[in-house]
């Protein structure tokens, strides 16, 4: 048995979608830039390339709702382009969603301490509940009607795509038939400054 790739979907600094990100690829745009707010814990300013959408803006392209975390928001808009040339293909499908990647619900729990380690009465609860990975996937697959397989692998960047082999391995009983296959990779104020965040500017 052979996989066949049917569609790919992506939103990054360089693109919204494929064709975006190939025209910015060909003209060597890498996204990169020097951000002020974006320095590390040893006072050291670094390229960042970021998607340069509000999490309003991103929800009304996901259709989903504005309190999901960032990286939920933007797996969705890529995974909807991944399908959208098949309208659907996951309607009475047995699907599954693979996703690979190392940031969950950080910025939301980023959110959450930022009212909570001034006072410990603050902070809504529920800025923290899709924290880690597996829960952001879950968002993903939920609001794309995939309820057969729904697996997450947290790694490093370097080992998101040894990851998908699963979606790509020969049909076996109980595999379902079309597979999604997302790997992520974010970074936040946690990477950039270590365990002592300090959110005072």
């Amino acid at each position: 048995m052979r996989a066949l790739i049917a569609g790919a979907g992506i939103i990054s600094a360089i693109g919204q979608g494929v064709g975006q990100t190939l025209t910015s690829l060909k003209s060597l745009d890498h996204g990169a830039r020097f951000d002020q707010r974006y320095v590390s814990a040893s006072n050291i300013l670094s390229p960042v390339a970021e998607v340069k959408y509000s999490n309003e803006e991103l929800a009304a392209m996901a259709g989903a709702p504005e309190n999901w975390p960032r990286t939920a928001l933007l797996g969705m808009i890529a995974t909807r382009e991944a399908v959208s040339g098949f309208p659907g293909l996951l309607e009475g499908t047995r699907s599954g969603l693979i996703s690979a990647g190392t940031v969950g619900g950080m910025d939301r729990t980023e959110a959450f301490f930022r009212e909570f380690r001034k006072n410990k009465q603050k902070g809504r609860l529920r800025d923290v509940v899709h924290h880690e990975c597996g829960s952001v996937t879950e968002l993903i697959a939920g609001g794309l009607g995939i309820n057969t397989l729904v697996t997450t692998h947290q790694h490093s960047l370097f080992l998101i795509f040894q990851f998908h082999q699963p979606g790509f391995e020969a049909d076996q009983p109980g595999v379902p038939g079309c597979r999604t296959c997302r790997g992520r990779r974010c970074i936040n104020f946690l990477y950039l400054q270590g365990i002592q965040l300090s959110y005072d500017s």
